[in-house]
This record gives C-alpha cells, sequence and structure tokens, in this order.
C-alpha cells in the first residue's frame, strides 16, 4: 500500500518472468504479457478464492492453428496479421 500502481511494481521489482502465470483484481493485468508471462484479471470473488487456497480453475479454450506462407510487405506487424485472420475467418 502506498508504494505505487501495482501492474507498474510488480514488474519493476523482479516479480514477473516469461512463463508465469499471473491473476490480479486490476484491468491492466494482462499488460504483463509484455514481459512473457499470461496474465489475466479476476473478480473480486475470484481474489478471495485464490487468498485462501492458493490456486484458481481455468477453462482453456481449444487450439486453433495458423499456417501462414508468403512474404509480408515491409512494416507489416503480428497486430496486422491477427487483425487480418480475425477479420476474414467465418464465425462458426
Amino acid at each position: 500500500m502506498g508504494t505505487g500502481i501495482c501492474h507498474q511494481l510488480l514488474p519493476e521489482k523482479g516479480h514477473v518472468f516469461p512463463g508465469q502465470l499471473i491473476v490480479g483484481a486490476d484491468s491492466h493485468t494482462t499488460t504483463y504479457g509484455a514481459f512473457g508471462a499470461a496474465s489475466c484479471g479476476i473478480g473480486g470473488s475470484e481474489v478471495a478464492y485464490v487468498l485462501s487456497r492458493g490456486s484458481l480453475w481455468f477453462m482453456v479454450p481449444e487450439t486453433i492453428r495458423f499456417i501462414l506462407k508468403g512474404t509480408l510487405p515491409m512494416g507489416t506487424s503480428g497486430k496486422d496479421i491477427l487483425l487480418r485472420i480475425a477479420g476474414s475467418t467465418p464465425a462458426k
């Protein structure tokens, strides 16, 4: 308390590492992905559960593989690719 904003302090204090799963009651919790960690925001009841049990259940969706072929134009980013896929993939 009183030392700063949690989603900034955790990386600054060395508590975020690639491959970790981090949950938090802050809408910015997902920013830990920039450090190679998987992270998500959770609600108050989930926070209470984590604090009392030390664990949390997640429903993991099925995986979809996209195989991309060809050459990308200069300046194309991963976000451009994902937006194109999201916009052209038919809904189930």
